[in-house]
């Protein structure tokens, strides 16, 4: 049952649906957003910098998830012994499952020959970009529930 939950979480998700329009505009779409690169001229310095941004993500999500979990001592006791406790750990699992997906994304984009010159490197940074926002915004608003259920009791 928790593989089942796990399967579930992973597949029904934003972050799946991201990867997924990621590889639709990588393999179908690709005139189009070549078109779009033409006409984008970034500066050389900000794309240097602009890299740092997942990273920078990745490093907040993996603090917040620590936080979430091992926040003060007691609240982790109660963590722990809450049944639904697996399905959080689960949530856990998955994001920074996520979160490295699209790290890995962000650094295969990079390292492409064209950086911002391409419309591989475009999209997958973009949608790392993108999938990373969308981790943390669900990490943040999970920590908000975990701490609003904690002080209900």
């Amino acid at each position: 049952m928790k593989i089942l939950y796990l399967l579930r979480v992973g597949l029904i998700s934003f972050e799946f649906l991201i990867l997924c329009i990621c590889y639709l505009l990588i393999t179908e779409v690709n005139t189009t957003t070549n078109n779009f690169i033409k006409e984008l001229n970034l500066n050389a310095q900000v794309s240097d910098y602009l890299i740092f941004l997942p990273m920078a993500l990745f490093v907040w999500i993996t603090k917040e998830l620590n936080e979430l979990i091992f926040s003060e001592k007691e609240n982790c006791k109660t963590l722990v012994n809450w049944p639904d406790y697996w399905q959080l750990k689960m949530h856990v699992y998955i994001s920074i499952f996520y979160g490295v997906v699209f790290c890995v994304l962000s650094t295969v984009a990079w390292f492409s020959k064209n950086w911002f010159s391409s419309s591989f490197s475009l999209v997958a940074f973009s949608t790392s970009c993108i999938g990373l926002l969308i981790v943390a915004g669900s990490i943040y608003f999970a920590k908000m529930s975990v701490i609003e259920i904690i002080n209900k009791e």
